[in-house]
């Protein structure tokens, strides 16, 4: 998307500036802590056997959705900070992309089938993890080819 589009679509512009990306951040970390606090709390007053198999009453669903939580955040401040910064270079561009997607997809997924199919979600929740661990991977790999000429480092100017 050029600049010149990002900059014409308003909702998008404001969904992306930084001062949103900063409250939003600040409103879901603190809901993610509720949900985690939530857990632990539940956690201490149940003794392991005694669950309920309702969502709601689950610590181990309330720690997932708060870490689901944090793991959508970070995919949105990594959306918001490549289109106000686009990664020039990045040749795998669709696979940064596609991995975004698929972390949060797959994030999604994972708590909708919690209680339905635990195995899948399971799965679904490690996939959204794997893919959050992709995309620096292909930001790394960016950056080290665009580094790679200009280095000034220790290792460099020797004793």
């Amino acid at each position: 998307m050029s600049i010149k589009r990002y900059k014409d679509n308003g909702l998008l512009a404001w969904f992306v500036h930084k001062e949103t990306a900063c409250v939003v951040s600040l409103c879901f970390v603190v809901i993610s802590s509720f949900f985690m606090a939530w857990s632990v709390n539940l956690a201490n007053q149940q003794s392991k056997t005694s669950y309920e198999h309702s969502p709601v009453s689950d610590p181990n669903f309330l720690g997932n959705l708060s870490q689901s939580i944090l793991s959508n955040l970070s995919i949105y401040l990594i959306i918001a900070t490549t289109v106000h910064d686009p990664p020039e270079g990045l040749r795998y561009r669709s696979w940064f992309w596609l991995w975004l997607f698929a972390s949060s997809l797959s994030s999604v997924l994972g708590l909708s089938l919690y209680s339905l199919m635990p195995l899948a979600s399971i799965v679904f929740l490690w996939v959204a993890a794997f893919a959050q661990v992709a995309i620096p991977v292909l930001l790394v790999i960016k950056t080290g080819s665009s580094e790679a000429g200009s280095k000034d480092d220790i290792e460099r100017h020797g004793d």
